[in-house]
């Protein structure tokens, strides 16, 4: 199977923007995420958010050659 790169950068736009909502979520719902005991603070749910939309926003204009 031959995957090129503006399909391969549009899907991982689209992952990373399905991150950062689901990041948005957990920040709406209060939804806490606890791994090994510790509870992963809010502020961190933020920095993912911003993350990920920028890396989604990057990854679609790859795709589209701008």
């Amino acid at each position: 199977m031959h995957v090129t790169l503006r399909s391969y950068a549009f899907l991982t736009g689209i992952l990373f923007a399905l991150i950062g909502l689901a990041h948005a979520v957990k920040l709406y719902y209060g939804w806490v995420i606890t791994i090994d005991g510790a509870v992963l603070p809010d502020w961190t749910s933020w920095v993912f958010i911003i993350v990920c939309v920028l890396i989604a926003w990057e990854a679609v204009k790859l795709s589209k050659g701008k």
